[in-house]
């Protein structure tokens, strides 16, 4: 009795200081259409192109890249990420169908599969802008990230003895891989990663926040880069397939009004939204020109495979 009340217990605990947030969900990247009109000005670009200058999330804009060693002309030809809305375990949903072609070789491989752009931390909408960039929120960004605890991928498993990664980005641009597991099983899945470092990252923060004023303070962040498909050398090779429908976090907030302090101070000075206010309109012009440029990029490469074919 002792022991199931110590387990509730702790469970409690869990919940009521940690955060579950979808970090990408591919059934819902509505509203993330990125403008890159106004660079195209005095700029000869064709008038009748312009439409491509719009681009959003969408599973079509999506690039699959096997490393250079493995790019083969049959590679190229036969990789691609196809917008799956007929399966049986999530009808009327769309998630992300992937097919990647490593050459019949002894090398390592690994595939690389990536939006059509950074996704930013901090743009605003288009179509509702809310003054505060929320525009990829949950749609590639989690903010108020303090301590990373759970890291959860849903997807199809074909038995294949591949390893799945997920590239993530803090709000100072560090990024890292997280190995999710191998997919050596058969059917959806949803497999974690649990941060093995989480009690010594937990004592850093409060060490960290123990040393910096309570509110306000930094505002942190994390971001989806890419989920990395990797082939060791003994594995089989040819064609791989699978299914994602989601990403998720598991997180300690940063910033927590616990009634340490007076609660809800947000509310009463509005730091926090005024500082959120000042980066979205930085980044947004910021980070258009960037976008901009890693769309041409991406273009031009499409352009280079095509002629190569």
């Amino acid at each position: 009795m002792k022991i199931r009340f110590i387990i509730i217990f702790l469970i409690i605990c869990f919940k009521i200081f940690s955060v579950e947030a979808i970090l990408i969900d591919f059934n819902n990247l509505s509203d993330t259409t990125v403008d890159f009109t106004p660079f195209t000005i005095g700029t000869g670009f064709p008038e009748q192109a312009k439409s491509a200058m719009f681009v959003d999330l969408k599973m079509k804009n999506w690039f699959v890249r096997v490393n250079d060693s493995s790019w083969t002309m049959e590679s190229k030809k036969k990789s691609r990420l196809i917008p799956v809305t007929t399966s049986i375990a999530y009808p009327g949903k769309t998630i992300m169908g992937m097919r990647v072609y490593f050459p019949e070789r002894y090398a390592n491989s690994y595939a690389l599969v990536k939006p059509p752009y950074t996704i930013p931390t901090f743009f605003e909408s288009l179509k509702n802008p809310d003054g505060t960039g929320s525009m990829f929120m949950n749609k590639g960004v989690v903010r108020n990230v303090g301590v990373l605890r759970k890291v959860n991928v849903t997807f199809l498993g074909n038995n294949f003895r591949y390893g799945l990664s997920v590239r993530l980005a803090n709000h100072k641009g560090e990024e890292k891989d997280i190995f999710i597991g191998y997919m050596n099983f058969v059917g959806w899945r949803t497999i974690s990663w649990i941060n093995p470092n989480l009690d010594e990252e937990l004592k850093e923060k409060d060490l960290y926040k123990n040393a910096r004023p309570y509110y306000p303070d930094e505002y942190p962040s994390i971001r989806f880069v890419a989920f990395i498909i990797q082939r060791s050398d003994p594995e089989s090779t040819g064609n791989f397939v699978t299914m994602i429908k989601e990403v998720t976090i598991d997180y300690d907030e940063a910033f927590l009004e616990i009634g340490r302090s007076e609660p809800f101070q947000e509310a009463i000075f509005g730091i926090y939204n005024e500082e959120l206010i000042e980066r979205a309109r930085k980044e947004t012009a910021r980070v258009h020109k960037k976008l901009y440029a890693e769309w041409e990029e991406n273009q031009r490469m499409d352009k280079t495979d095509k002629v190569k074919k």
